[in-house]
């Protein structure tokens, strides 16, 4: 009996170590990439977004983008530090099931999204000023309160 919780007493050390400074997995996993780093001012940059599954059930997204912070709030700061302002219009959106994807346990649910111009031409942030530009993207999911970051990415608008 003693040698047994012994050997309960170590394996419940060893696991706490091997937890010790782990991140817990999220939920949904976002990131972004853009198919080249430098543009020209006003060329039409479009970011390649992945959301993932990583839990054990089916997750449901919203795939329409309704406001300047929702479900992708979309950050821009130029290399100064300055953050550049939304410049798109909003619009009121009642949810219909057919705006929403369920993504699978284990897959990835991949998008295109425009961030210089809307599908009007008019602009949602302002590229024309050359310079380095850091961009972070978030989606809230509208169910669960669900907030997850993408990676950070740069790209560069040349004179």
């Amino acid at each position: 009996m003693i040698k047994t919780y012994r050997y309960l007493k170590i394996f419940c050390l060893l696991c706490s170590l091997i937890l010790i400074g782990c991140e817990p997995v999220k939920p949904l996993s976002l990131s972004i990439d853009t198919d080249k780093n430098n543009y020209r001012p006003n060329e039409q940059i479009s970011l390649n977004v992945v959301l993932k599954n990583n839990s054990y059930q089916p997750i449901n997204i919203l795939r329409h983008i309704a406001l300047e912070h929702y479900p992708f709030n979309i950050e821009v700061t130029i290399s100064d530090g300055h953050a550049l302002k939304f410049l798109g219009s909003e619009i009121s959106l009642d949810y219909e099931d057919s705006m929403f994807s369920e993504i699978a346990s284990g897959d990835s649910y991949t998008t295109h999204l425009n961030i210089s111009l809307d599908d009007e031409n008019e602009m949602l942030f302002d590229f024309t000023k050359a310079g380095t530009y850091t961009i972070q993207l978030s989606y809230r999911s509208p169910h669960d309160r669900l907030i997850v970051d993408s990676n950070e990415i740069e790209l560069t608008i040349l004179e």
